[in-house]
């Protein structure tokens, strides 16, 4: 998902993963440091994607363009939200939901043909304390309504 201070989108502009080395968004765009997490999964995926030359172009030119990088999307969401950064591209819709909750000013947005969909998965654990819970959540996850809203 493509976050994002005052939506590009509004303005007609196309935010892809490939945007954030755009001279445009030079100094403006921030990520999750890339070594852990789903921006590291996502990182690797576009090398899959682009193959390693692209993907290592891609890299230098992120890095040429003044991209920065923090602790984690929570901390991308806050930076965004104050409106220091304009774009945080790799930004994962469980930390985007928050923000908008608390009433920042951000905008979530598929990153189109980039998008890293990660489905979320669960299983009981056998000998848990409490396995009630786990089957009540795998009932309540299951449910259409929820089904729906992925």
């Amino acid at each position: 998902m493509g976050l994002e201070h005052e939506p590009a989108w509004a303005r007609g502009v196309a935010v892809e993963s490939h945007s954030a080395d755009e001279w445009q968004w030079r100094g403006k765009v921030v990520i999750a440091l890339p070594l852990f997490g789903s921006t590291a999964t996502h990182f690797q995926v576009l090398r899959q994607r682009w193959g390693a030359a692209k993907w290592q172009a891609w890299c230098r030119a992120l890095s040429a363009n003044g991209v920065m990088t923090v602790d984690g999307n929570s901390v991308v969401v806050q930076l965004v939200g104050r409106g220091e950064v304009a774009l945080g591209p790799f930004t994962d819709s469980d930390d985007v939901r928050p923000g908008l909750r608390n009433g920042l000013p951000i905008a979530g947005q598929p990153l189109g043909r980039d998008a890293l969909i990660i489905r979320n998965t669960f299983g009981p654990i056998r000998g848990a304390p409490t396995p009630g819970l786990g089957q009540a959540f795998g009932q309540v996850s299951a449910i259409p309504k929820v089904l729906r809203a992925r």
